[in-house]
């Protein structure tokens, strides 16, 4: 029943909050909407870990977003001529991401769905994305091995996680607290930021005060989360530096600091073909 209870705040908070909505509040125009997510999306959070989303497969092959939000991972892989499939926890995001599927002419199937309990068969996909998702559910474990049961064998996924990364740990952590309200730009819905007092903290306020969940890892914790995958490539990636006054994103300090402090770990997955 707690558990219910979670799922419910999860997709109650999600619907009334979708993904960057504390920087772009959705409006009547959806399509300007997702223009600039999407340019947002590939721009900073994405910049430099692309690389994992390319997953090379045929076209025609099957994708799954698990957690689809309002549908950036969609749209990206459908524009491939991939066979999307996406589901989110929310309703509203499952109604905005269908409907940026008609607006931008794309084809898809979306679905409102839970990730910890996937509603596709065994091996329905050649690949998977999940970005962002698993440390928002109560369950991740759980959520992971629905991951691997509806993948493929052989088939790619991309997953990332919150990182604890050398700014979230001791010593530093006690630096990075004192100067956050200082370095960070104030903004409306993300005023908890300034005040945090742990890490685990800071990530859940991270995609707004009210988050009801979010979970923090370890590189170890993270590469543990997924030991019944192939990992072919694995890597810390995105520091949000558009959130922090007189800083220019973009340079070479943005991507330096990308590559030692990013606030999630990428993992490029694969499920292991049985007997190889």
């Amino acid at each position: 029943m707690e558990q219910e209870n979670e799922l419910d705040a999860v997709a109650k908070y999600w619907g009334d909050h979708p993904v960057h909505s504390v920087e772009f509040h959705p409006g009547s125009d959806l399509r300007e909407y997702c223009n600039q997510i999407d340019r947002l999306r590939w721009s900073d959070n994405e910049r430099w870990a692309q690389r994992f989303y390319d997953f090379q497969l045929p076209q025609g092959s099957t994708v799954l977003d698990a957690g689809c939000g309002i549908g950036v991972c969609s749209r990206y892989y459908a524009r491939k001529g991939y066979k999307v499939h996406a589901i989110d926890i929310a309703p509203a995001a499952v109604e905005m991401t269908r409907r940026s599927f008609e607006l931008f002419g794309l084809e898809g199937r979306v679905t409102v769905g839970n990730v910890e309990s996937i509603p596709y068969p065994d091996n329905s996909f050649d690949g998977l994305v999940s970005n962002g998702v698993v440390h928002h559910t109560p369950n991740t474990e759980k959520a992971v091995d629905e991951f691997y049961r509806v993948l493929k064998p052989g088939g790619l996924a991309l997953r990332c996680v919150y990182c604890r990364n050398a700014l979230l740990r001791p010593p530093l952590w006690v630096l990075t607290r004192r100067l956050l309200p200082l370095l960070l730009k104030k903004k409306a819905g993300r005023e908890g930021m300034l005040s945090v007092c742990t890490p685990e903290e800071l990530v859940r306020v991270y995609d707004g005060d009210g988050t009801p969940i979010a979970k923090l890892y370890s590189k170890a914790a993270a590469k543990q989360l997924f030991h019944h995958f192939h990992v072919r490539a694995m890597a810390p990636h995105y520091f949000p530096a558009r959130f922090l006054r007189r800083f220019k994103p973009g340079g070479w300090t943005h991507r330096m600091l990308d590559a030692t402090c990013g606030t999630l770990i990428y993992f490029l997955l694969e499920k292991p073909v049985q007997g190889l």
